[in-house]
This record gives structure tokens, C-alpha cells and sequence, in this order.
């Protein structure tokens, strides 16, 4: 394996939509670091405050990912969203390409599409040898394994790849992962996922800085010591790109990236959610790249970008990033510039069908793991009876954690953090105890992430104000109503789910 200089790495990878974006303390804004723990080693050393940020704690209990550039911890960012740094604390936003209307003939523009995909892999393997792709069943890998295969068929013989893969092995994810491999003569690398790994990405986050939930590291750590690598890549962003498709919504779609009910559940006081949404909505408008003359669409879909992608599954990526180069198919400018330039409502599935039957392998005639069907071919039935789940995260940490999860949100450090309504956690953890599907939910996530929050502030031995508050009026009123909609959720899930 090849060393890298994470600076260069980094500030070329800003270029594109996939990214990593690196730690900086506003003190000394000049340095850079991909490491959580050496942000916090640097403040200590030079004894500077290590204070929560309490918008970023009343947000991450509101949203599944981060806003803007904040972190968890006052006077630590991360760098902006596409932008180059000049030095002395300033930043210069990169070009975004615009949106358009086209509708272009579709073998042509597959032609272009494909040979913009092969050049953005190019780029990320050239002078590399040994390449790690993250395989699974979906669509989105997949392209990326046709590309990367039709590059060593053809102009690079020499590059060995190894597939990547993790969960329960008699899932479609893994299965079809194995098949692409074997079929394509590479290793495959799979990695079993339990609730001792569950267990381990709870503290795994909390190492980096408790932005995201557990649920999303899935084998981040163990990918992250897979030895011999010269660079990993993902296909992460095939769906926002490819599809213009974001958590199951296409771009048409989508609402604000704020949403109007902030803190469903009534777990927050109605002093520290207020004090939050000012600086929230700040912070989703303070970027020079949306403009009064953005159009809503491109709002919407740089919201999502911004914020959503970045700030949750970038940042689960970036834990590879520390030991070896991540890159992310479909995010060079040339790429996503194509696609955003046509019509929204032509950006559809037909591109994964089209981009397949270009790259070798004849990858179409294995199933999606979404529903085991052929890709093109929704209107027949499933091939197999594989399992549609490649983990049960609710099941293990409702049930095998259980008392680590409790252990941790009854702690002190927990308990003492001023953002909570009065009883408000309380309700939160009895209406969580009675999910009773495999698969997680929205109080899942809040719950793994208090978890990662603990073991953070424990592991870091950061201290925090405790401030004694007491409910006002509002803060029962909202109590009372945000355990009303809990129950609601979790009754009509299990019937839903079972």
C-alpha cells in the first residue's frame, strides 16, 4: 500500500460531489486533520475550551445527519461543502454546473454518460495497483464493478481488485455481491455483522465524533484495516446522481432539507429547540452557492448534497479516508454536470438499465437486491427467496444491547446535558422499548446516536454545563404530544413491519 498525503488528497477530492471533508479548529484554521482525535488533542494541548455545541445537539436529536459545517464541539468545522481553501481561513466555493432541461436521444447520451464514468475511475486508480470497491446488490455498485472491470479488460490488466462486501450471508446483498466477484475472477472480502458489531460502531462513532449513527458504519472498521489497499472506492452516490433519487424520493419530489416539525417526539425543551432553529436556518442558507436566484429544484437537490450526503454518509466514509483514499463513482463534476443539465423527470432508472447493457458482464441478468427482480424486468417476479435484510440493527439493539443502551442513556453524562424536556427521555426510551420489528426506525437512530454521545464525551473526557432547567407549560403540552406520536409510530410499524 501506497502512503498519501491526506492534505493533497483531500483538497482535490473537493472538487467533486464525493468529497471528504477534513477537521479545523477556527483558532488555528491553517490545519487540517481527518482525525477526530487529534482536533480534541490539539485543543487540550493548547488549552483551548472543549464545549458541546448545543444547536448540534438539539439538531442531530432532530434530523438523521448534521447541518452546515458545525460539529459537536464549539469552534471545531468542518470544511465547507465544494469549496478550495486560499489559505488564512478563507474559502472560494468551486463551480457548480448548472441544472437544465435536455432530453437528449438516450444511446447517445449513455455513450457519454459511460465514457465520463470511465475517466472519473481513471483518475481515482491511476498510479494505484491494488483497488477495494465497496460491492453489494444494488444498482449502484454494480455500475461501479462494470466500470472498473472494463477499465482492466481494457487498459489496465494489471490492477487487482478486491470486493467488499458485509451482513448476513444468505442475504441478496451479499450473495450478489459474491457473484459479481466470482464472476469477474476477483476476491471477495465479506464481513459478518452481529450485534457485537453493532456494539463496536456505537463506540466506533463515538471515536469520530458521534456525527452519524451507528446503523450506517455497518464494517466501516474492519474495511478500514483491510491491508494492501491503494484506494477504495464506492458507488454511494449512483442513486442522487444517476436517479436523482434521495432516501426513496425523487428530486420532484423533495421537500426543505428543514422540516416544518422539528423534534416530533418532545424529547427537547422548548428553550433549546427555539434557541436552535435561528441558527439552523442560518445554516442551511449561508452558502455561496445558493443564491435568491436559485431555482427551488436546485435548492432542493443542493440541499441534499450538502447536508444529507455529506454530513451522513460522507462522514461514515470518511473514517476510511484516515488509512487509505475513499472515492465516490458518479461525483466528478463531468458526471453529475451531465445529469443535472437534464430534465428532472428524465432522470429515472432507465440509465442503470441503459449504462449495463454497455459494461461488461451482462450484470443485468442478476437480480436487485431490493426485491430480488430483475432490474429491468419490475413487471415479473422475484428469482429467489434470498432474505431482502442483510442485518437485524433493531432487533439487536432493542434486544442483545439492550443494557448497554440503557446503561448509557441513563448515565449522568446523559442525563445532565440541558437540551432535554423535563420526562421527555424518559417516554422516549418506554415508547422504544416496544418496536418489535428487525429493521430500525426513526427512535432507533436517536437512540444509537445518544449511545455514540456518551461514549464521545466519555472517551474525550469532555465536560459539559449542567444546567438544572424546568418545564414550562409548553414543554408538557409538547411532551404530551410527542408521546402521543410515538406510540402512534411504533403501533402502526409493527403492524406495518410484521
Amino acid at each position: 500500500m501506497q502512503n498519501y498525503d491526506q492534505n493533497n488528497y483531500w483538497l482535490e477530492s473537493s472538487k467533486s460531489l464525493g468529497g471528504v471533508y477534513p477537521y479545523y479548529n477556527r483558532e488555528a484554521p491553517d490545519s487540517f486533520t481527518l482525525n477526530f482525535s487529534e482536533i480534541i488533542s490539539y485543543r487540550k494541548t493548547n488549552n483551548l475550551a472543549i464545549e458541546l455545541d448545543q444547536t448540534t445537539l438539539v439538531t442531530k436529536m432532530c434530523l438523521p445527519f448534521l447541518i452546515g459545517d458545525r460539529t459537536l464541539i464549539q469552534g471545531v468545522e468542518k470544511a465547507p461543502w465544494l469549496s478550495d481553501y486560499k489559505g488564512k481561513g478563507q474559502w472560494r466555493p468551486h463551480y457548480l454546473p448548472e441544472h437544465g432541461n435536455l432530453i437528449p436521444e438516450k444511446n447517445t447520451f449513455t455513450v457519454k454518460l459511460k465514457e465520463a464514468l470511465l475517466a472519473e475511475a481513471r483518475n481515482y486508480i491511476e498510479g494505484k495497483k491494488n483497488i477495494g470497491i465497496l460491492l453489494s446488490g444494488g444498482m449502484d455498485s454494480r455500475v461501479l464493478a462494470g466500470v472498473i472491470r472494463e477499465i482492466q479488460l481494457k487498459e489496465r490488466p494489471e490492477i487487482s481488485v478486491i470486493c467488499l462486501t458485509w451482513g448476513a450471508s444468505d442475504s441478496r446483498d451479499v450473495v450478489y455481491a459474491q457473484r459479481i466477484a466470482k464472476q469477474f475472477g476477483w476476491e471477495a472480502i465479506h464481513y459478518h455483522l452481529s450485534p457485537e458489531t453493532l456494539l463496536r460502531n456505537i463506540k466506533f462513532a463515538g471515536i469520530h465524533g458521534a456525527e452519524f449513527s451507528a446503523f450506517h458504519l455497518h464494517a466501516m472498521e474492519d474495511v478500514a484495516n483491510t491491508p494492501n489497499l491503494d484506494a477504495i472506492i464506492a458507488g454511494s452516490y449512483g442513486d442522487s446522481v444517476g436517479r436523482a433519487e434521495f432516501s426513496g424520493s425523487h428530486l420532484t419530489e423533495l421537500k426543505p432539507i428543514l422540516p416544518r416539525m422539528l423534534d416530533e417526539y418532545g424529547v427537547l425543551n422548548n428553550h433549546s429547540l427555539n434557541a436552535a432553529k435561528k441558527e439552523l436556518k442560518k445554516d442551511v442558507i449561508d452558502s455561496s452557492h445558493l443564491l435568491k436566484s436559485t431555482s427551488p429544484l436546485r435548492q432542493r437537490e443542493i440541499e441534499q448534497e450538502m447536508h444529507y450526503m455529506r454530513r451522513m454518509l460522507q462522514a461514515c466514509m470518511q473514517t476510511l479516508a484516515i488509512k487509505t483514499p475513499i472515492y465516490q463513482l458518479f461525483t466528478s463534476p463531468d458526471v453529475f454536470g451531465l445529469m443535472w443539465g437534464l430534465t428532472p423527470e428524465f432522470r429515472n432508472n432507465d440509465w442503470y438499465t441503459l449504462l449495463l447493457q454497455q459494461l461488461p458482464g451482462e450484470l443485468l441478468n442478476i437480480p436487485w437486491a431490493r426485491n430480488g427482480k430483475l432490474y429491468h424486468q419490475q413487471d415479473k417476479p422475484a428469482l429467489d427467496n434470498l432474505s431482502k435484510s442483510y442485518h437485524q440493527y433493531g432487533k439487536w439493539i432493542r434486544n442483545d444491547l439492550k443494557e448497554e443502551v440503557l446503561n448509557r442513556l441513563n448515565s449522568d453524562v446523559i442525563r445532565n446535558l440541558s437540551v432535554f424536556n423535563d420526562k421527555g427521555l424518559d417516554r422516549l426510551i418506554n415508547n422504544w422499548g416496544k418496536a418489535t420489528t428487525s429493521g430500525i426506525n426513526s427512535i432507533d437512530e436517536s437512540v444509537a446516536w445518544l449511545c455514540s454521545l456518551h461514549d464521545m464525551l466519555e472517551i474525550y473526557d469532555i465536560s459539559h454545563s449542567s444546567v438544572t432547567t424546568h418545564s414550562s407549560f409548553v414543554d408538557v403540552i409538547r411532551g404530551h404530544l410527542g408521546n402521543l406520536h410515538a406510540q402512534a409510530f411504533i403501533i402502526a410499524r409493527n403492524k406495518l413491519r410484521s
